[in-house]
């Protein structure tokens, strides 16, 4: 008989072998013990972050109330460099550019905020109003079309004496926009005039002749704003020539503002016309992106004041600017009203 061979290595293989890997789930549940601990355990050593501005929500809505928190920063002084005159009249595009309007100081001193965080504002009571003034239109009808499609009443301030004068200011009243003549004046600047061009030297019959004239071009006209005109709007002789002839006809003069003069606002006063000054130009800068922050501007200004009024140009980037704000613009309450319903509502005149 043949002699069985003994199990006895075989057995002590297999105990070895489960010993083996009893030890080697031991350490691994020890080792991941640990990493669990150093998980749940809090760090006491690690300083918690503080949101800056740019992390926390944004603002939600523009009618937010202002911080009553104090500001810790200190308020820069005022510089004493007086604005040079010629940024007062630079040319853009062969027209004068405006000069910049000073804002009042608030009554009381609002927070310093973060330039990123735009300033809260409570809106003025009642109706929020626009009105949206487009110069130099009569050379062309390239925007016009653009200019039809939107319902909004917009207010076509048009140059005399030019090929598409008429046609223009019969389609866009047609349309349901505002007609102003825009009249030529002369700037301080030697550049080239248009024709009848009101110049400084001009007696009040001369003066007459070319409103007249000028009139005559531009139907369904409520009123009339300054084509450059630096050095007539700071002549209180002819500003009280032009503004007494508008008065007798009915019709309002809108200051431009191309300089900080006070001489239109003062002779409107002593004659009692009906007159308004631009508060916001919208294409100084020919850029989408410059237009849409013009504009914001401009809707800022009539939420705090009730109303305000911006100037343009028949330009076509400028009337797409428009088409992409002013639906949102209404479903926020601003109303665009042609530029004599806000000159009426801010004078005492009865001439328009």
């Amino acid at each position: 008989m043949k002699r069985r061979r003994s199990s006895g290595g075989s057995r002590g293989a297999n105990v070895l072998k489960k010993y083996l890997f009893a030890l080697i789930f031991l350490v691994a549940g020890i080792v991941l013990g640990i990493q669990v601990a150093a998980w749940i355990s809090p760090n006491k050593n690690k300083t918690p972050v503080r949101k800056s501005w740019s992390q926390t929500a944004p603002i939600k809505s523009i009618f937010t109330k202002p911080s009553t928190k104090p500001s810790t920063k200190p308020t820069p002084k005022p510089s004493s460099k007086p604005v040079s005159a010629s940024k007062k009249t630079s040319s853009i595009g062969g027209a004068e550019a405006p000069a910049s309007k000073s804002t009042a100081p608030a009554s009381s001193p609002v927070p310093a905020r973060p330039a990123s965080v735009p300033a809260p504002f409570v809106p003025a009571a009642g109706a929020h109003r626009v009105a949206i003034v487009l110069d130099d239109w009569g050379y062309n009808l390239e925007a016009l079309d653009i200019a039809l499609t939107i319902k909004e009443p917009l207010t076509l301030a048009i140059l005399p004496h030019l090929r598409y004068s008429t046609q223009i200011a019969e389609k866009a009243h047609q349309a349901g926009h505002g007609i102003m003549l825009h009249m030529p004046m002369e700037p301080l600047r030697n550049v080239p005039l248009e024709k009848g061009t009101i110049m400084s030297g001009m007696g009040p019959a001369e003066v007459r002749q070319l409103l007249d004239s000028a009139v005559a071009s531009v139907p369904h006209l409520t009123g009339v704003n300054n084509h450059m005109g630096s050095k007539i709007t700071q002549d209180a002789r002819i500003l009280k020539i032009v503004m007494s002839d508008l008065q007798s006809r009915g019709l309002f003069f809108m200051n431009s503002m191309v300089t900080n003069s006070p001489a239109g606002r003062e002779v409107a006063g002593d004659l009692g016309i009906a007159y308004a000054e631009r508060d916001v130009f919208l294409d100084n800068v020919r850029t989408e992106e410059a237009i849409l922050k013009e504009l914001d501007a401009l809707k800022r200004q009539a939420l705090r004041n009730g109303s305000a009024i911006g100037i343009g140009h028949d330009e076509v980037i400028t009337l797409r600017a428009l088409q992409k704000v002013l639906p949102a613009w209404r479903a926020e309450g601003i109303q665009i009203v042609p530029a004599s319903e806000i000159i009426r509502s801010n004078t005492d005149s009865d001439s328009i």
